[in-house]
């Protein structure tokens, strides 16, 4: 062969394996996080999946490639390319320990998402790259050990008069993803996806409802990406298009990072930001220029005029009327970015436009006054980076095509080398229209919110690490719970404490208030204040973790009673040979919704979800999966949720009349 793929990671542990324990503790501490802004965990793990299937040759990679990794900040990518500059190429991924500058999480989880490649003998042929890469194949089966109201049998008068109260389909659930890679230099993925309760292989369906593709070449030089199929567009600060370095408030203090357009495959089938089309970054110098083209379909609801009231965004289609909504607008989207710079300074132009095939025309409110309208959206941003000395900043101002501004931008201060600070603040227009746009906001859109945010980054004697932020917030404008301006505040703190190698201790806090309208007294508001804690404690070995956990939750109104939540959880896993074992269980009890707590639920390579506890009652979760050979993997995993209090749980189609319910999910995983 004229090029050799990547080797496992150090140790010989399986790559999925892996991968599966990254995506639970990883996730396991976002619970906490909730409603925290930023991108959510799930979104996350779907973008560092993807780089998880083609990863990272470690003796090729370059700065702002390691860059995407948000435990990778400018100075541990610095440290790795110095050291690969002094020392030649990484031999192993055991060479990591000699790495200066990585703290002790870099080390334990960059094994999943690079490798060590062995020297090209010659640059592979089209033939070889499209004939000698390394595929994986992924099913799941979902089986409900239970009947929705949807799924019971209705009498035909019944549902001529009324048709949504039945799915079309059954309910089970299953995807097929399909995952290829060939030397670093090119990838592609497909996944086909049906809900419960949807049709497969009938009405409309071939023979799934949802589908998801990318195509990813990467053929070095100076091309870095080229991309077809379906991806995001993350640009600046992510006011006009999404920002993939916002994990949460609390990321805007990390070291500097140069604000680099980006260009990500995706097989996730949601968010304001995903494309589908063609997009390219081609580099020279200090340039970088990249470009996008898109078309997608997507769900909408049509008032009777045919035009768009809001868009759709659960994904399902499974009663007539859901499927009425089935991509029924056209979204044509192009646009581009320009950017000049080095390691330590960057500066940056993007524009994009939108088309949409049937007006937007929001139903008359007040708070939906200057929600965006017409055909048309777009508009035009600069952005900079740059690092003095201690000293970080960057930023970025955008205008919408009816000139329209929002600014966003921070200003960060390494005081000491165990203390930084930070300051970040935002202005963003009632009338500012940005469709793809995420970044740094306490609304869901961007757009009628300003706020000034400060964060704190240290370490204290004794192994202590912490971090905490205040974020005051403003609404100029009529909000959905809130019918003229209102404010509220976010402030949070965490420590963390590791007690030798493998046990860590982390203690947080995160309390939320915000001005809401009184019910039935018009024109008075009050402070609906949040408070969340979490105690928890991991413990990691060789081939297994544990994780135990105390959260509480507390909502006070000013002119109601006090509502409370507390949950105590706890997780394990166990990887002996060829078997990956885990566990988690819950016991929760809440006043209400509003004080309900979430706990990570153990699941396979493209699963990624959470159990909410409220009201009273526990959850578990049993998993096993198992290698019979080292090309194929077999799991299985059960789940019950059980409540205490409550008789029927859910509404509607998807009432269950019984307290308890329970799911079984299966999983084929074949690589070759």
């Amino acid at each position: 062969m004229a090029w050799t793929s990547c080797a496992l990671p150090a140790g010989g542990q399986d790559a999925s394996v892996a991968w599966d324990e990254f995506a639970a503790r990883y996730a396991f501490d976002f619970a906490s996080r909730e409603e925290a802004g930023g991108m959510s965990v799930e979104e996350q793990l779907e973008q560092l999946y993807v780089i998880h299937l083609a990863p990272m040759d470690l003796n090729t990679a370059g700065r702002d490639d390691l860059l995407q990794l948000p435990f990778i900040d400018a100075a541990a990518a610095d440290s790795l390319l110095a050291f690969r500059e002094r020392h030649g190429p990484f031999r192993s991924l055991g060479d990591l320990q000699f790495v200066r500058g990585l703290d002790y999480r870099a080390r334990e989880w960059l094994p999943v998402f690079v490798c060590c490649a062995a020297p090209a003998a010659s640059r592979p042929s089209v033939r070889e790259l499209l004939t000698q890469g390394r595929w994986e194949v992924n099913g799941l089966l979902g089986v409900p050990l239970y009947r929705r109201a949807g799924n019971r049998s209705h009498s035909a008068d019944e549902l001529a008069e009324y048709p949504n109260r039945q799915y079309l389909g059954n309910g089970l659930s299953h995807t097929l993803r399909l995952n290829y890679s060939a030397a670093g230099r090119l990838d592609y993925g497909l996944k086909f996806d049906k809900d419960a309760g949807e049709p497969f292989a009938r009405r409309g369906n071939r023979p799934y409802d949802e589908y998801a593709f990318y195509f990813t070449l990467h053929p070095g030089g100076r091309w870095r990406d080229v991309v077809a199929g379906d991806y995001r567009v993350n640009v600046g600060e992510g006011l006009l298009l999404g920002n993939s370095f916002m994990v949460d408030k609390a990321s805007v203090v990390a070291a500097y990072r140069p604000p680099v357009a980006r260009v990500s495959p995706t097989l996730s089938s949601g968010g304001a930001n995903l494309m589908r089309g063609l997009a390219a970054t081609w580099t020279h110098g200090g340039w970088a220029w990249s470009a996008f083209a898109s078309y997608r379909k997507t769900d909408a609801n049509l008032d009777t005029a045919g035009r768009v009231t809001s868009l759709k965004t659960d994904g399902y289609h499974r009663t007539p009327l859901e499927r009425s909504k089935r991509r029924n607008l056209g979204v044509t989207a192009a646009g581009g970015a320009a950017e000049y710079g080095q390691d330590d300074w960057r500066v940056g132009v993007a524009v994009t436009a939108m088309y949409y095939d049937r007006p937007l025309a929001p139903r008359s409110a007040l708070y939906s006054r200057y929600y965006p309208r017409g055909h048309w959206l777009g508009g035009a941003s600069a952005y900079y980076g740059v690092r003095l000395g201690r000293w970080a900043s960057r930023g970025e101002v955008a205008v919408d095509r009816l000139g329209h501004v929002a600014l966003a931008g921070r200003l960060s201060w390494q005081a000491l080398p165990d203390w930084r600070l930070a300051v970040a603040g935002r202005k963003l227009t009632a009338r500012f229209a940005s469709p793809a746009g995420q970044t740094l906001q306490e609304a869901g859109r961007v757009a009628n919110e300003e706020g000034v945010l400060v964060a704190s980054q240290f370490r204290l004697p004794g192994g202590v690490e912490g971090e905490a932020y205040v974020d005051l917030f403003r609404f100029p404008w009529a909000t959905y719970r809130a019918s003229q301006p209102s404010k509220g505040m976010e402030a949070s703190a965490a420590f963390s404490y590791r007690q030798g190698r493998r046990r860590t201790w982390t203690l947080r806090y995160r309390m939320k208030t915000k001005q809401r309208d009184v019910t039935g007294h018009d024109g008075w508001m009050e402070f609906v204040a949040t408070h969340r804690l979490r105690l928890a404690v991991e413990q990691a070995a060789r081939r297994w973790t544990w994780t135990a956990a105390a959260d509480g939750a507390m909502q006070r109104r000013q002119t109601g009673a006090v509502s409370l939540g507390t949950m105590v959880s706890g997780r394990v896993a166990w990887t002996p040979e060829r078997w990956r074992l885990a566990a988690m269980g819950a016991l929760f009890f809440t006043d209400d919704y509003a004080t309900s707590l979430s706990v990570y639920q153990p699941g396979f390579a493209q699963t990624f979800g959470f159990v909410r506890g409220y009201y009273h009652g526990a959850a578990a979760a049993l998993l096993a999966d198992w290698q019979p050979i080292a090309s194929l993997r077999v799991g299985l995993r059960y789940s019950l949720t059980a409540y205490f209090n409550r008789d029927v749980i859910s509404s509607g189609t998807q009432q269950i009349d019984a307290p308890t319910k329970s799911d079984l999910l299966f999983r084929v995983a074949w690589k070759f």
